[in-house]
C-alpha cells in the first residue's frame, strides 16, 4: 500500500518540476504526489499485465479519507465541505475504483452508485475467496460481529443497489440513506480556495 500523497509532503524532484506552474508550494508538491501516485499505479498494473496475472485479478484502490485542507497542507477536496479530520463529505467521501480482468467486461469503466464503506472490502474479499467472512473463530472468542457487507453484488453490476444503508462516521456523525446528521463542535466546515 503507498504511503504517498500523506505527509510527510515529499516527492522526487522530476514531479516538482512538471508543476513548477502552480505558485502555492503546499498545492504544488501535493499535486506533485498525486500524480506520482498515478504513475505507481500505472507501473503495478503493467507489471500485473507483463507476468500475465491481470486477466484473474481484481485490482482495488481507494483512500482512507479525504485530502488535508489544513494550511500546512495542499489539497482541496471542492466542492465538497471540509476534509481529513472532519466528519463533513470532504473528509470522509473518497474516490475509489475496482478494475482488472476478475471485474465483468460490461462493469469496467462505470460509475457504480451507493455506499460502501472500507470495512466492506473484508466481507467483499473474503466472499470472493471463497472465506467465510463472519470468522466462526472470532465468535468463540466473544468478540463482536463484523461490520463488514459483501459488495461484489453491486460492484458487479448483479445488484443495482448497496446492502449499506448507514454508515457510522464517528462518535458524533451518522449518514443513513439520504441523510446525515453531525453533532457537536464539527470543525473545517469550509471550503478550500481552488
Amino acid at each position: 500500500a503507498p504511503h504517498i500523497v500523506h505527509g510527510p509532503y515529499q516527492v522526487p524532484q522530476k514531479y516538482l518540476e512538471k508543476f513548477s506552474f502552480i505558485k502555492n508550494d503546499k498545492r504544488q508538491v501535493y499535486r506533485a504526489m498525486v500524480n506520482y501516485l498515478d504513475d505507481v499505479v500505472g507501473e503495478l498494473v503493467q507489471a500485473l499485465k507483463t507476468k500475465g496475472m491481470w486477466d484473474n485479478l481484481l485490482f482495488v484502490v481507494g483512500s482512507d479519507n479525504g485530502g488535508p485542507v489544513s494550511p500546512r497542507a495542499g489539497a482541496n477536496n471542492y466542492p465538497l465541505k471540509g476534509g481529513k479530520h472532519s466528519d463533513w463529505q470532504g473528509g470522509v467521501r473518497v474516490n475509489a475504483f475496482a478494475s482488472g480482468g476478475y471485474l465483468p467486461e460490461d462493469r469496467r469503466g462505470k460509475t457504480t452508485e451507493g455506499y460502501v464503506h472500507i470495512a466492506d472490502w473484508y466481507a467483499t474479499l473474503c466472499t470472493l475467496a471463497g472465506v467465510d467472512p463472519t470468522d466462526t473463530q472470532a465468535a468463540k472468542a466473544n468478540l463482536p460481529p463484523i461490520d463488514s457487507l459483501n459488495m461484489w453484488p453491486l460492484i458487479s453490476g448483479q445488484d443495482s443497489t448497496s446492502p449499506r444503508v448507514d454508515i457510522p462516521i464517528s462518535m458524533t456523525t451518522l449518514i443513513s440513506g439520504n441523510y446525515k446528521i453531525l453533532t457537536g463542535n464539527i470543525g473545517k466546515a469550509g471550503w478550500t480556495v481552488r
